[in-house]
């Protein structure tokens, strides 16, 4: 905020400081400033404090290359409107990416295309792809061949401190419009939590920030891993493994790596593969065990029921809108009282142009809501580009539903059904409504990444003392619990006052007692008291 507001300062008014910006005065407090601000940050930020101006000259030589910045800025984007954060006197402004320009040349050092081939470390070996698993999604292809034990990519890590922080549960809606979540009752984790990194011995959580996350485990369909994770050999990460897991917990900023390397030869566009561990495996093969006999449920329901159809799924049909819309359907048609062949008849109109990927490859539309009236089976293709051989000849009749991220369209504006006829097959796909999907039903899989376990440091492990199945509870200040009153035994409403990771902790009571005795955590709990308000549950599971 200083460095901002002294730019700003200094030089709006430079003009009114004339000569006297140099005088010694002047210049002892700018810089007795500006080095109480970054002896302030560098406890908390030093990466923020090492591009703080060290005296008032280097202040001044930012405004002045923030000022070349914004007139650069100019004259790329004439016609953009900025909003200003310093009025210049010619009316034009400099923006805060300005400032950002100037002091990275400023104080980041410059590196030429040498020292940057002897000394950088290459981000881009990885390229997302579809995996060559079956149903795993995304995977991580090799840009270029790699060499047995070559960094294939940098996986810096945030580390979470307990698994609870990915808890999610259960959300429920309020008489008065909000939302209430119920934290006794645990629905599932989110889904980040298959992303990271842990061990069942220790309690930290490490999630990686590039795209070292898109390696899949290497299972029964691939010969073995062809890569692994290692600690980083960087004097932060070194230094960071000789201290404690709650050391490390209380670090805001990040402090490990790992290495992602590769243990033979990848050839270009090989998938990158790793063992996610024991743990995972046989978390992996209950998961698969428990879908198998639920699918053989449904399956049985399924005999008996009329509708295959899944209610968590919708239709979209590949669409845009062209000018002759504005004028092919008329408002006054009375189309309420027509049966379903007459209205197709009448507000039908030929949708085969409808591809996703028009004669010269190129994307034009997006998915729309749609319903699927009727299956059409032609002789022959319409189509002007190539389609799914399976699809080319079996058409839709089909009504399209306004978008929320289109405008209202004017048959939407008239409440005229959008009828297209001879829609292309390869253009009606099926999607799972928000909060829908497998992902996110209660059951879904969820499991850390295991850690190799001969690179864990044998003091991150938990004792058999401090080794719990019970999750640990982190209470913050307002939250509404209930504490257990060891006289009477009974549950007593309040919200937290001051908590921490010892007893006690001072629970204000409904009844403005303060609580002040040695609560364990172990007799505190979330407040259910709140939901007496409930209406109805909500997403993502109601």
């Amino acid at each position: 905020l200083f460095t901002y507001s002294s730019s700003n300062y200094y030089c709006n008014h430079h003009e009114f400081f004339g000569g006297s910006l140099r005088s010694p005065p002047v210049l002892l407090l700018a810089n007795q400033l500006l080095l109480l601000l970054r002896r302030s940050l560098e406890a908390s930020v030093p990466r923020v404090a090492s591009l703080i101006p060290s005296n008032f000259q280097e202040l001044q030589e930012v405004v002045t290359s923030a000022r070349v910045a914004m007139q650069l800025r100019t004259r790329r984007n004439q016609n953009e409107e900025d909003i200003p954060l310093e009025q210049e006197e010619d009316g034009k402004s400099i923006q805060q990416q300005d400032y950002g320009i100037a002091l990275a040349k400023l104080k980041l050092i410059q590196r030429n295309v040498t020292w940057i081939q002897e000394n950088g470390v290459c981000i881009d070996n990885i390229i997302a792809g579809f995996s060559d698993m079956p149903l795993a999604g995304r995977g991580a292809k090799a840009r270029r061949t790699i060499h047995k034990g070559d960094l294939i990519a940098p996986m810096p890590l945030l580390h979470v401190r307990h698994e609870e922080e990915f808890f999610t549960y259960q959300m429920y809606h309020t008489s008065n419009g909000g939302f209430v979540m119920d934290k006794n009752d645990q629905v599932s984790k989110q889904l980040l939590y298959n992303y990271c990194f842990g061990d069942a011995d220790i309690s930290l959580l490490l999630c990686p920030t590039t795209n070292g996350i898109l390696v899949n485990h290497c299972s029964d369909t691939c010969d073995s891993p062809n890569a692994e994770v290692r600690w980083s050999n960087d004097t932060r990460t070194q230094k960071w493994l000789q201290k404690t897991t709650e050391e490390i917990s209380r670090e805001k900023s990040w402090v490990l790596s790992f290495d992602l390397v590769a243990t033979r030869d990848i050839a270009k566009g090989e998938e990158i593969f790793i063992d996610y561990g024991e743990q995972w495996v046989n978390a992996w093969k209950a998961y698969e065990e428990r879908m198998i006999n639920q699918v053989r449920d449904e399956s049985s329901k399924r005999q008996h029921s009329s509708s295959s159809a899944s209610s968590d799924m919708f239709s979209a049909c590949y669409y845009w809108e062209d000018g002759d819309v504005e004028n092919d359907l008329d408002p006054d048609i009375p189309w309420q009282n027509f049966d379903d062949t007459t209205a197709i008849q009448n507000l039908g109109r030929d949708g085969s142009k409808f591809q996703q990927l028009n004669a010269e490859g190129e994307h034009r539309g997006s998915f729309w809501p749609c319903s699927i009236l009727e299956k059409q089976i032609s002789t022959s293709s319409t189509n002007t580009a190539p389609s799914h051989p399976e699809n080319e000849c079996t058409t839709y009749i089909v009504r399209i539903f306004p978008s929320r991220w289109h405008d209202i369209s004017s048959w939407a504006k008239n409440d005229i059904p959008r009828i297209l006829t001879n829609f292309p097959a390869s253009s009606v796909k099926m999607f799972y409504k928000p909060y829908r999907s497998p992902m996110h039903s209660r059951d879904a899989f969820r499991h850390y990444v295991g850690i190799p376990s001969h690179i864990i440091p044998a003091h991150w492990k938990r004792t058999d003392a401090t080794t719990s199945s019970e999750p640990i509870r982190t209470f913050r200040i307002g939250d509404r619990v209930a504490v257990k009153d060891k006289n009477s035994n009974s549950w007593r409403t309040g919200t937290l006052l001051l908590a921490n990771d010892d007893s006690p902790m001072f629970i204000l009571d409904d009844g403005d007692v303060i609580l002040n005795s040695n609560i364990r955590q172990e007799n505190v709990r979330w407040a259910t008291s709140h939901l007496m308000q409930v209406v109805s549950k909500t997403h993502p599971f109601n």
